[in-house]
């Protein structure tokens, strides 16, 4: 009967201490910067969110002005992130925005030329140049 008693002890905090860093990945997990993300033709200054969101957008023959919005959450402040605009595969604008807060909604804008239709990207870039955020449309 010790002996059964015993493993079943042994089981126990063998599952206890399993668990334990289970909960510790999770919580890392949560303080990770997180990215949300998306472009469109403006940005509501009030309520500080996306207007116009697509994933395509026509050109028809004027420039076009494009936004991209970023939410970022967990970054801690102060810090920067740059919103990278690329057409074709190819760099087209570097714009530096400042994040003051860990919960913080920042963005950009591109003037798109009629030349420029095709695939483009805006990637969202911390401070030693890591991706944390991709945001593709297609501009026809």
């Amino acid at each position: 009967m010790k002996t059964v008693a015993h493993v079943g002890l042994f089981l126990a905090a063998a599952l206890v201490a399993v668990a334990v860093p289970a909960v510790a990945q999770d919580a890392a997990a949560t303080d990770a910067p997180r990215v949300s993300m998306g472009v469109g033709t403006g940005i509501d200054r009030e309520t500080r969110s996306l207007e116009g969101a697509a994933d395509t957008f026509a050109a028809a023959g004027d420039t076009l002005l494009l936004w991209c919005f970023t939410l970022l959450e967990n970054l801690e402040p102060p810090t920067r992130v740059t919103h990278a605009w690329f057409h074709e595969g190819h760099t087209e604008a570097m714009i530096e925005l400042d994040v003051k807060s860990n919960w913080f909604r920042t963005w950009s804008n591109k003037m798109i030329l009629p030349s420029q239709t095709g695939p483009w990207e805006v990637k969202v870039l911390d401070t030693d140049g890591t991706v944390l955020g991709t945001s593709a449309f297609l501009v026809e």
